[in-house]
């Protein structure tokens, strides 16, 4: 047993700075992907999209949190909508494999910019019927129709 705790030991010492070394580079890379991840968000800024919609048409902006017409709903959505089509619209579910959930959101006309709660996907267009899943998997995307 002394035999075996001493060539133990010995393999330890001998290894001990590649030990250490290996156990701080399995911290060095997360740690460098949430600094550059944070320097990007905070020098570029996060980024959310703006879709207006019209009676026949639509059009879609990239905006920034510094932006004064999102500053009270900036953290309440994903998205935001402006719904001049004196319509409602719908902002749907599309679940590919599993069970689909049918989650359907309405978005009232409206004068005013409302959030909304994801992204959405696909904008007044048909999804796809499917999409490569992993097997036992699920995905979901959202699509905004009228």
């Amino acid at each position: 047993m002394k035999e075996f705790l001493s060539s133990t030991f010995a393999v330890v010492k001998a290894f001990f700075q590649s030990i250490i070394v290996g156990a701080l580079g399995c911290l060095v890379i997360p740690a460098s992907i949430a600094l550059i991840y944070f320097l990007y968000t905070t020098i570029v800024g996060e980024s959310k999209t703006f879709i207006i919609v019209e009676k026949t048409t639509f059009v879609e902006e990239k905006v920034k949190e510094d932006d004064l017409r999102f500053k009270e709903i900036w953290h309440t959505g994903e998205a935001f909508i402006l719904n001049n089509s004196g319509k409602t619209i719908f902002l749907n579910e599309v679940r590919y494999g599993g069970r689909s959930s049918n989650k359907n959101y309405k978005v009232k006309a409206s004068s005013n910019i409302q959030a909304l709660i994801k992204d959405p996907d696909y904008i007044f267009r048909e999804p796809p019927s499917s999409i490569r899943v992993r097997s036992g998997s699920s995905r979901t995307r959202w699509h905004l129709k009228r």
